[in-house]
């Protein structure tokens, strides 16, 4: 491969050659991708947000999730959404 000329924009960058739909395009298949890849890695979990008091999930995650129990906030809720249904 060829020594890449820079770019007249901006000299710091070495020019890659593809226009700026190519460049697009390029971008909008690497999201999809990352989207297609933590997709599957989540399997059937489901995002959602909450709304909480600050002072709620500071003090939820010191006495929860710093001791070292659960290794995320997530994985607490999820176990205490669990035991608060009776599912095991």
């Amino acid at each position: 491969m060829g020594k890449r000329i820079r770019s007249d924009v901006n000299p710091k960058h070495r020019f890659d050659g593809k226009t700026p739909e190519q460049r697009t395009a390029a971008a909008i298949k690497a999201a999809a991708t990352r989207k297609a890849k933590v997709s599957k890695a989540r399997g059937d979990m489901v995002r959602f947000s909450l709304e909480i008091p600050r002072k709620l999930l500071q003090d939820y995650e010191n006495l929860v999730v710093t001791p070292g129990k659960y290794s995320s906030t997530s994985e607490a809720i999820r176990v205490a959404m669990r035991q608060y249904a009776g599912i095991k």
